[in-house]
């Protein structure tokens, strides 16, 4: 019995796996796959009426809730009917997961349908690779089918040895390598329709370098003081920022200057035109208006004050001209070192510094400093990458404003000269708060440093009645408790490596505070990160910790010597 719906889903830029294949004749056959093989495959499936949702069967409690409503936990008497693989079908989401052809033909059933959904994700990317911009860019590179580790070796596990299937093998694999290069080909074309950077990009970087100049924001304060204060909706922008796009938006069209006044003028006079003077203190101490030939005095201050935002719009224009002419100066300027926290550039807010997709990155890192900048979408895990970018796109960067990245200018790197790695992880280091290679050149036995922060940090909390007596929960340890580590991690005492491995197994998913050393041998710091511990080694007593405890979080591994406390995060 074959089962088809029409429409499909819409594609998005991250991939993501199918719960369960869909397939039919054509998507398989576009996808360089044979469908002989998927006719003769079938699911056993049930609905609980004509034109609904199908669903597993299940059994027991495993069993769908909108099957059990109508036919309860019976363990037998469901309307099963075999349905054939081939077939967009209208699935339950709930119970889609369950469902799974037996054998080699199973695994040979799921590998097409990956195949199939990565094909139908390259072909939409070619499709509008040719108009994309950086943002474009990067969505879609951010999570592509063909990141590491490969699934394909995985899924065709189950098809080693299984009689008749060599042949279906091998074509996945070549539909998968092609698809691969197909995604490839579309990544370059997409870089090239992006482009260098462009006009828009250096007058964007004018905007968010005024936007961090102090005389600009202390102008548009008092504009909007004269008038009484800043009278907007919460929904819309400070009269800067305002301003400054309308002036963005103008120039970035044409490179017109003139253009950008009248739109800077425009947005000012739309927002404070037909406000009131209301502190009169605040116009200029000189004059701009002749005291006569005004019916009133209020006349002659609404005569002054349209003076002063006209005069405060040309100091603005002026300066975006210079900085503008300034960016137009160095765009071929030496390079310089950027750390991006919240990386990969995403969000429309920060279209304008999404070129930054197209420079090479020299070392990433998961954001793990306890006062983390930006907050971090929930379940996402903050990553921070150093870039090596030129001189006038790390202004740019630098003096972007976001509520999703966070940008910081390091040293200058001369033209044609490599990078130091050592400049590198100190740049990325105020993000990660430690990295794994700072401990690669430490010195035999234990760090004088790290030592005297142990000696010099609060009382330590005796635990040992805790890991025997409490049964080891994390509800029983004592307020503000603090662990120290011994200078031996395999000691019998209240420092040993025993009971931070209690420690670990009892704040699993949950936080502490972990004191420790970074940075370079020669150059350490103390720091404090906010970690969830996971497991201490028993032969060197080195801790392994998540720096958030997410799905997909990489581990970091400290070496005992180099742990100064742990303590509570409340």
């Amino acid at each position: 019995m074959a089962v088809t719906t029409t429409g499909s889903a819409r594609i998005a830029p991250a991939f993501r796996p199918p719960v369960l294949p869909q397939l039919t004749e054509a998507t398989v056959t576009a996808a360089g796959l044979p469908a002989e093989p998927f006719a003769a495959m079938h699911l056993d499936l049930v609905r609980v009426s004509p034109k609904g949702k199908w669903h597993a069967p299940g059994t027991d409690t495993h069993r769908c809730t909108h099957v059990t409503r109508v036919f309860g936990y019976r363990p037998v008497g469901l309307p099963v009917q075999q349905v054939s693989v081939l077939g967009e079908h209208d699935l339950c989401s709930s119970c889609a997961h369950q469902l799974r052809v037996p054998g080699p033909a199973g695994a040979l059933h799921i590998t097409a349908g990956l195949i199939v959904a990565a094909a139908q994700w390259v072909a939409e990317f070619e499709r509008l690779a040719p108009a994309m911009g950086w943002l474009d860019v990067a969505r879609w590179s951010r999570q592509t089918p063909f990141d590491p580790p490969d699934p394909i070796p995985a899924l065709l596990a189950g098809l080693k040895g299984a009689r008749g299937f060599a042949a279906h093998r091998a074509a996945a694999v070549t539909a998968w390598d092609r698809l691969r290069r197909r995604a490839d080909a579309a990544v370059a074309v997409a870089r090239q329709a992006a482009g260098p950077p462009g006009l828009r990009v250096l007058a964007a970087r004018a905007r968010d370098l005024l936007l961090r100049d102090r005389a600009t924001l202390d102008e548009a304060h008092i504009l909007e003081a004269i008038a009484g204060g800043a009278r907007r909706m919460l929904y819309e922008p400070e009269l800067s920022r305002h301003a400054l796009d309308a002036w963005l938006q103008a120039v970035a069209a044409d490179g017109d200057l003139t253009a950008g006044h009248a739109a800077m003028l425009a947005a000012v006079e739309t927002r404070l035109g037909n406000a009131e003077v209301r502190d009169v203190s605040l116009l200029p101490t000189q004059a701009l208006t002749a005291a006569t030939g005004h019916a009133s005095p209020a006349a002659w201050a609404a005569a002054e004050y349209r003076l002063v935002r006209r005069h405060v719009v040309d100091a603005w224009c002026t300066r975006l001209a210079a900085a503008l002419h300034d960016g137009h100066l160095h765009s071929g300027d030496g390079d310089q070192l950027l750390l991006v926290a919240g990386w990969p550039i995403i969000n429309d807010p920060d279209r304008e510094v999404a070129y930054l997709t197209q420079y090479p990155v020299l070392a990433s890192a998961v954001v793990a400093t306890r006062y983390r900048n930006p907050i971090p979408p929930p379940q996402t895990v903050p990553q921070a990458v150093v870039l090596r970018v030129p001189v006038f796109a790390a202004g740019h960067a630098a003096a972007h404003r976001s509520n999703y990245l966070h940008a910081e200018a390091g040293g200058v790197v001369p033209a044609g000269t490599p990078v130091e790695d050592r400049a590198v992880r100190a740049l990325l280091r105020s993000a990660a708060g430690y990295l794994p290679q700072d401990s690669t050149g430490d010195p035999d036995g234990p760090l004088p440093a790290v030592v005297a922060w142990r000696a010099g940090s609060a009382p330590a909390t005796d635990l040992r009645a805790w890991a025997t007596e409490r049964d080891g929960h994390h509800w029983h340890l004592p307020q503000r408790w603090r662990w120290i580590p011994a200078e031996d991690h395999q000691t019998s005492g209240p420092g040993s490596g025993q009971i931070l491995q209690q420690l670990c197994q009892a704040l699993q998913h949950y936080t502490a505070v972990l004191v420790l050393a970074a940075g370079e041998p020669d150059a350490l710091d103390q720091v404090e990160l906010v970690v969830s511990p996971e497991a201490v080694d028993p032969d060197t007593g080195a801790l392994t910790y998540r720096p958030h405890d997410l799905p997909g979080c990489p581990t970091v591994t400290v070496p005992w010597r180099r742990i100064v406390a742990v303590h509570d995060a409340w």
